[in-house]
């Protein structure tokens, strides 16, 4: 636990110990909490992690938590971390009838015989 509290005040300057950064509002020091939980999830490449490709010269493929836990596929910039959608869009597209597979089999064949004349 000791360890998790050091690499969160690593990376979060508002949980140093006599840090002229501080939080003013609890909102904002909840999410700079959760961007640092993220970040180091999905972003920062963990030396532990590491595998061995090559044994000589020695060669590792850095991953992250999150690729070691196989839910991510690369280590996230953090350009794609804040673009990521959180949350549904407001207005979702009115569906009054539930689409099944056979009827989006049937969308798709004509879409697939359109393309495949052109």
């Amino acid at each position: 636990m000791e360890r998790w509290f050091g690499t969160q005040r690593q990376f979060d300057a508002r949980k140093k110990r006599q840090a002229y950064t501080f939080s003013k509002e609890l909102s904002y020091h909840e999410a700079c909490t959760w961007l640092v939980v993220v970040w180091y999830n999905f972003g920062w490449c963990v030396r532990t992690l590491r595998q061995k490709v090559q044994q000589d010269p020695p060669r590792y493929h850095y991953r992250t938590p999150a690729m070691a836990a196989e839910l991510a596929d690369h280590a996230w910039t953090m350009h794609e971390l804040l673009c990521f959608p959180l949350y549904p869009p407001k207005d979702p597209p009115n569906r009054s009838t539930i689409r099944t597979y056979k009827d989006v089999l049937e969308r798709l064949k004509g879409v697939v015989a359109t393309n495949a004349q052109a």
